[in-house]
């Protein structure tokens, strides 16, 4: 396929060429969704249509990088089909700038929030779309095909993998104030006495009270999570603290049923 793509640049008297950068683009931007739309069903903001342009802009600047100029030089006479071996130039300092480029898109998703940080994955499929779009290109596209599957490989079967990781990662669930800022004070004493947090969210909250899943990495002991509870109790607005569990503890599901049980109760009575 690959060298059937790179003759339609001499094909079609002259013609060939357009073929050849909509056959390009078109794959690009095909390839690219895949991974932009495992981005986006991930919540990411970066989703189908920055990864799938910003492939379609690489594929289009290689190209220029490796035909457009040899065309404007006249070393390439794709009417005749004849080409002038000899480069006066470098065919790969445009794909060098675009990678450059890049970084400055990349570092626009990643955000840093105290202890934590986000849109890192997001930042690295931004420059694996851009990697893809310079092999399209180049007419690589056999190669830019098994790329793209290794990159959801990566994605989905390595996510799954942690996601399952974390959900044997040991936590507990404090019970605080609603309006309280208990993850900011999580993170605050886990900063202060290097505690191994590892991720919070809010599992329900209401007019009254909020409940938040604090976690902390796989080997972290019992004790230290009893520790880390008791620091928190001292807090004025914190109202409970649980046992250390796992999210697939028997004790985690319980909640989770009560949780969707008081879900379901304030559906009701909407």
């Amino acid at each position: 396929m690959d060298r059937w793509l790179l003759r339609l640049v001499y094909d079609f008297h002259g013609y060939g060429i357009l073929l050849y950068v909509l056959i390009t683009t078109l794959i690009a931007a095909m390839l690219s969704f895949t991974i932009g739309l495992e981005r986006q069903l991930r919540g990411e903001q970066a989703g189908v249509r920055t990864h799938a342009l910003l492939a379609v802009g690489s594929s289009l600047l290689m190209t220029i990088s490796i035909w457009g100029i040899r065309i404007a030089d006249g070393s390439l006479d794709i009417a005749m089909g004849t080409i002038d071996t000899t480069l006066n130039y470098d065919t790969s300092r445009i794909a060098a700038g675009v990678i450059t480029g890049i970084g400055f898109l990349g570092g626009g998703v990643i955000i840093r929030d105290k202890l934590s940080v986000k849109g890192l994955s997001t930042a690295s499929t931004l420059w694996l779309c851009t990697a893809l779009g310079l092999a399209c290109g180049a007419g690589f596209i056999m190669g830019a095909v098994i790329f793209t599957l290794v990159v959801l490989g990566i994605l989905i079967f390595f996510g799954k993998a942690l996601d399952y990781i974390d959900s044997l990662c040991p936590a507990i669930l404090i019970n605080a104030e609603s309006g309280y800022p208990v993850m900011e004070k999580v993170r605050e004493v886990c900063f202060e006495n290097g505690l191994p947090l590892k991720n919070t969210k809010v599992l329900s909250t209401s007019n009254t009270d909020t409940t938040v899943y604090v976690s902390f990495s796989f080997a972290t002991n019992d004790d230290t999570i009893n520790y880390f509870g008791k620091l928190m109790l001292k807090k004025p607005n914190v109202f409970s603290v649980s046992e250390p569990l796992r999210k697939r503890s028997k004790a985690y599901r319980v909640y989770e049923q009560r949780v969707a049980r008081e879900d379901e109760k304030l559906h009701d009575g909407k």
